[in-house]
C-alpha cells in the first residue's frame, strides 16, 4: 500500500510499518495521510492531531466520500482544527467526526489488508 504524508511517500507492506508511519507528527502535532493501493482510489484520508483523528473514505474519484462518526461524540458541537494538503492549511472538523487515533489506526490497518471501506468505523456519507 502507498502512504503519503506531509513529509513524503512510503510503500507499506506490513502492519508494523504502517503503525510507525501513522504515529509520525510534525512539530506542531499534526499530520495528514493519504492511503491507497495500486490505483489512487479507493483511498483513505486520515487527519491526525496528537491522539485524535478524523478519517475519510473515498470509494472512487469524484465521490464526495464518507466521514468517520464518533459514537458517542467526543464533544458534539466543538470544532477541532486539523491540517490538510499543507502543514499550514487549517481544516475545522466538527467533534462528531473526531475519533481517538487508535480507532483511526485500526481502520487504516483494515484498509491495508483489504482495500474496501473499513467496517471498524461508523461512517456518514458526505
Amino acid at each position: 500500500m502507498k502512504v503519503e504524508d506531509f513529509t513524503g511517500q512510503y510503500d507499506v507492506t506490513n502492519p508494523h510499518q504502517l503503525e510507525v508511519i501513522l504515529r509520525h507528527r510534525l512539530p506542531n502535532g499534526y499530520n495528514s495521510f493519504w492511503l491507497s493501493h495500486e490505483a489512487k482510489y479507493p483511498a483513505v484520508s486520515l487527519l491526525a492531531k496528537g491522539n485524535l483523528a478524523c478519517v475519510y473514505y473515498f470509494p472512487e474519484e469524484g465521490h464526495p466520500g464518507f466521514q468517520s462518526v464518533s459514537e458517542p461524540p467526543i464533544v458534539a458541537q466543538e470544532l477541532f482544527e486539523f491540517r490538510v494538503e499543507t502543514p499550514d492549511q487549517v481544516q475545522p472538523i466538527i467533534g462528531e467526526a473526531v475519533i481517538p487515533f487508535e480507532r483511526a489506526s485500526a481502520a487504516a490497518q483494515e484498509f491495508l489488508i483489504l482495500p474496501l471501506q473499513p467496517t471498524s468505523l461508523d461512517w456518514r456519507e458526505l
